[in-house]
């Protein structure tokens, strides 16, 4: 792949991690004011149980998703644009110095 491909996947990428994220954090948001204006509190209490858990397990692993499609893509873009082994090699022994 060319430079300016890897940096048009990389762009796509991002883009749609970020609107993926913003979709994801919407309908949490909506579940949250449905279940915060129902009036009685039994079924309140119930329904955040139940409801408000499974769907923010479930947002959470969509938003991790979303934050690996945004940093997959600005790495793309920015490899694209240096094109440098030595570069990537930094790279790797940085991230396994932290480990360490």
């Amino acid at each position: 792949m060319s430079r300016v491909e890897v940096f048009a996947l990389g762009l796509i990428l991002f883009i749609f991690g970020i609107g993926f994220s913003y979709y994801s954090t919407q309908a949490f948001y909506e579940k949250y004011k449905e279940i915060r204006s129902e009036t009685d509190v039994s079924k309140k209490f119930m329904k955040g149980l139940g409801e408000i858990w499974l769907y923010e397990y479930s947002t959470l692993g969509f938003l991790i998703f979303t934050i690996l499609l945004i940093i997959i893509g600005v790495i793309l873009m920015f490899f694209s644009i240096t094109n440098d082994s030595q570069f990537i090699k930094q790279i790797i022994d940085l991230l396994l110095s932290i480990r360490e």
